[in-house]
């Protein structure tokens, strides 16, 4: 019995894999659209920072399917990528994760918001590291 065995939740629900790394390598763009001052305002970092907290509320709160998930979908579909089943329950532990991330970088935003864009860039490594590498943070907490 290894290390990911005992950590990772379990469950008889399945999701597309493919759909989950392209929707990381997703957030992370976004992430990295406002972590970059010197392209955007304030008030833009503060619009993309909303948005992707709202996009994690989608899924953590809803069973519907975020914007970004749609997206990560549509993309997998024309890109002509084969459905990969994997377990959902590890990537709703990693959603909720991120939601905390995403709802504290737009709170601290109103209190510093290079605190708030390190919290992003945490949020973005951890989203390139499962979307790029297929590394579960989580799983190994």
């Amino acid at each position: 019995m290894g290390i990911k065995s005992l950590a990772c939740p379990m469950s008889f629900e399945r999701i597309d894999k493919n759909v989950v790394r392209v929707s990381e390598i997703i957030t992370s763009g976004i992430i990295a659209l406002y972590t970059v001052p010197s392209l955007a305002s304030t008030a833009t970092v503060l619009i993309l920072m909303l948005a992707l907290a709202g996009d994690y509320a989608v899924r953590v709160f809803t069973s519907q399917l975020s914007p970004i998930g749609w997206l990560g979908r549509q993309l997998t579909r024309r890109l002509g990528m084969k459905p990969k089943p994997m377990d959902k329950a590890p990537k709703i532990f990693a959603v909720r994760v991120g939601f905390i991330f995403a709802a504290s970088s737009v709170g601290l935003f109103f209190v510093d918001p290079t605190i708030a864009i390190g919290v992003g860039l945490g949020l973005m490594a951890f989203n390139l590291l499962d979307g790029v590498l297929d590394i579960c943070v989580g799983c190994y907490f």
